[in-house]
């Protein structure tokens, strides 16, 4: 689980592989959700609620 703050702003963003627009630095923040899309299962955006990491298939028995 990773609490992303405006990394991550929304589900939507996740969805849509999008940051902010209005952010001070495009690239370190396409960056930043990148990472947190690689190495999280459960997401915590900033501006929305928990969300699962869409990229990350459950694992099944």
């Amino acid at each position: 689980m990773l609490i992303c703050g405006n990394a991550v702003a929304t589900r939507e963003h996740i969805e849509q592989g999008r940051v902010l627009p209005n952010c001070h630095n495009i690239e370190q923040a396409q960056e930043s959700f990148a990472e947190a899309i690689e190495i999280a299962d459960l997401l915590i955006p900033g501006r929305d609620n928990v969300s699962l990491n869409p990229l990350r298939q459950p694992h099944t028995l």
